[in-house]
Formats: C-alpha cells, structure tokens, sequence
C-alpha cells in the first residue's frame, strides 16, 4: 500500500543550503555508507520532540519539517482502517534514520500459537516504509517494491519490538534493515525492505 507525505504537507520552515550530507549521529551508516542529512528530529509522543530534515532534490536544499508535520505521518502510518492499525501496532520513536514500533503477538498468530510470520512482515514494511517516507520528505510517496524475512524464533505472547534502519537512502530508493525481538530481546526476524520513491500520488495519472 502506498504511503504518501502529501497529505502532511504543513508548515515547513527554513530552508538551508547544504551540498554536504551528514549522519545524524557523525557516523557513516553500514553497510552501504550511505550518509543522511544532519540534525534529523525524533518523533518521541510524550516529549513532541524535535524537527526532521530532509533533501529536496528538485533544489538540493534540506528542508526543515515541523513537529507537527512529523506527527501527522507518523498517524497517518497507523490510521484508523489501516492494516498496522488493526494489527495493533504503535509507533513509538520515527526518524527518517530510524524507527521504533510495537505490535502484540495476541491476534496476530497462526495455527500453533506462534506469532504470524506475515505479521513480522507487516510490522517490517510498515516502519520501513515510514521511515522511507519521512526520508522522501513532504509531497512525495514511497511505495514498498522488496521485502524479505527470516525468521529466527516463535514469539507466543506479549510484545514484539521492530526497529527499522536505514541502509541506504537515495533519491529514488531507501533501504531499511529491520530486527524484530520479543520481550526478552531475542531475535525473531530479520527483514530488509526496499521501498520506490516517487512524486505526487500513484494513481494520479503518473
């Protein structure tokens, strides 16, 4: 399912110059070496912190995206309706360099009892896709092209943790590593999603 910044397209504010990209945390990210814009906000719900950067390729400018733009993705994510929705899933922390979300193994099993390995991949694509869009910045769509998964363990109860992070970020791809651990922070699944940027809304006549 296509995820679209379009309808997040609030207020942005300063924009500034840059030919240079930086990481985030002033280390390159592996294993591609890919390197992100600097000074990249948090989408943390209690704190509403921070702001995000992203490139705006049509000028080679990073743009400032507000708080309340980023939250307005981040829900848009996991509306009412959605899949991620009716599986439960809560975003926790998002960054177009990293994302944390949730998802209940109740509901979400199969025959044994074990947690669905298609809900592994849900939870995959939906934090990698979040981040791939908060990467593509407002006014743009990723739409997820390649997922694979391995699966490592059962989960049978509780929480699964996703963490999403980026791999390689480009202008017309982004790549997210993904690990999915229980609540005892063993590993459950391996994943690697590969989402197409585009611009406007497929669908649209493009």
């Amino acid at each position: 399912t296509p995820l679209s910044s379009h309808s997040a397209h609030a207020a942005l504010l300063s924009v500034t110059r840059s030919k240079e990209i930086v990481s985030a945390n002033k280390i390159e990210v592996t294993p591609y070496r890919t390197k992100i814009w600097g000074n990249l906000g948090r989408w943390d719900p209690p704190q509403r912190a921070g702001t995000l950067g992203y490139l705006d390729w049509a000028t080679d400018t990073e743009v400032r995206m507000d708080a309340e733009t980023l939250e307005a993705m981040v829900a848009m994510t996991i509306a009412e309706g959605t899949l991620a929705d009716t599986m439960g899933i809560t975003i926790v922390s998002a960054s177009a360099a990293e994302v944390v979300a949730t998802m209940p193994v109740a509901g979400n099993i199969q025959p044994y009892g074990l947690l669905h390995g298609g809900a592994s991949c849900v939870l995959a694509e939906t934090i990698g896709s979040l981040g791939a869009a908060l990467h593509a910045g407002p006014g743009r769509v990723v739409v997820g092209i390649e997922i694979s998964a391995t699966h490592h363990r059962g989960a049978r109860d509780g929480e699964v943790t996703g963490v999403a992070r980026l791999a390689h970020g480009g202008r017309t791809l982004a790549t997210y590593d993904i690990v999915i651990s229980d609540a005892g922070g063993h590993r459950v699944c391996t994943s690697r999603l590969t989402c197409l940027i585009r611009d406007g809304v497929p669908g649209a006549g493009r």
